[in-house]
Order: C-alpha cells, then sequence, then structure tokens
C-alpha cells in the first residue's frame, strides 16, 4: 500500500477517486464480462517475494463505504489483519 492510502483523510476522499467520468461505450457495455475476465499482465518477471503494488484507493467504488475501506485497508498495512486474500490463500 502507498503513502496515500496511510495519509489520506477519512471525511474528504481524494477527488481523484471518485472522478472517473467516462462516455458509456455500448460496445464496452456489452464486452464488460470479457473484458474483466482478461488477467493483468507484468512487464518483467516478478521474483519470488516481490509484491504488485496498486493505489487500492481506486478500487473504493461507493463514496459513502470510503471511510470503512480505508480504515480496512490501514487495518491490513499495519498487521492488525491479514485481508481476503491472505485468509483466502490460508484456507480460512
Amino acid at each position: 500500500m502507498g503513502l496515500t492510502e496511510m495519509t489520506v483523510d477519512l471525511k474528504n476522499p481524494p477527488e481523484e477517486v471518485f472522478n472517473k467520468a467516462t462516455v458509456y461505450s455500448p460496445v464496452f457495455g456489452r464486452h464488460l464480462r470479457q473484458i474483466l475476465g482478461v488477467g493483468g499482465y507484468t512487464l518483467r518477471d516478478i521474483k519470488k517475494g516481490e509484491e504488485i503494488k496498486c493505489n487500492y484507493l481506486s478500487f473504493v467504488g461507493n463514496p459513502e463505504d470510503f471511510e470503512e475501506e480505508v480504515t480496512d485497508l490501514r487495518s491490513m498495512c499495519s498487521g492488525e489483519s491479514m485481508g481476503e486474500i491472505f485468509e483466502y490463500e490460508e484456507g480460512k
């Protein structure tokens, strides 16, 4: 997790998080499931133990959930909780 997630004001989400104005595309809409099913790719090999990082704030879809989502992210970063992926991988 980047510095942004740790220092963001819970009561004032950054504009860029929810300001994702796009023009609706019927083509995109028709093929959304296919587009979402296509996995990401790396620009180089990832070494064992390396972490893939991104700005997790971009995954918050609903402004009403912003405070809860950021609080959860902070909890994971501080080691208080492990997060859903870790729990899934551990079979919990």
